[in-house]
Formats: structure tokens, sequence, C-alpha cells
């Protein structure tokens, strides 16, 4: 324990465990690990179903004859998005 005398000369007590509080802290920053994560739509890796929550089609205006989009799956059913060649590009 000691006195350390701060600015306006009153002196404060300081100790090592706010020293020894901040190694811990460091070391359990340095211990952390991340976890794996995987986005899946449609079909699992191990071939079952998952979810297209969050997937939506989207036309800035009307879509051009020919072009389409369906945002549900399933194993057998994928998602798709396809563009005609007959309308205009968007600029």
């Amino acid at each position: 324990m000691s006195f350390r005398t701060g600015p306006s000369g009153a002196k404060r007590h300081t100790s090592g465990m706010g020293r020894v509080a901040a190694l811990l802290a460091a070391f359990a920053v340095l211990a952390a690990r991340a976890g794996q994560w995987m986005q899946v739509s449609c079909v699992n890796p191990d071939g079952s179903a998952a979810p297209s929550d969050g997937w939506s089609g989207y036309s800035n205006g009307p879509q051009p004859v020919g072009s389409g989009t369906k945002a549900v799956c399933s194993p057998g059913s994928p998602m798709f998005a396809f563009l005609s060649n007959t309308g205009p590009a968007d600029p």
C-alpha cells in the first residue's frame, strides 16, 4: 500500500489491486475464443431443410417481362432470381 500526491496536493491511497485487475482482464481477453458460424439457406450441410427467413424479392419498378424471383425454398426447390434482357437497365 502506498500514498500518492494528486494534483491538488491531497494524498490518495493507491494499491496494486488496480494493476492486478487490469492484468487479469488482459489475460481474459487473450484467452477468448471465437466460435464457428455458418449461414445457410434452403439446405443444411446434412441435406435437411433450412429456413429461408430474411430473403425477399425486390424490383425497382415493374419487373420486365421474363424476369422474376422466388425467395422461398426447400432442399428440392431452390430460390432464384433472373433478369430478362428485354427491359432497360436501371441508371
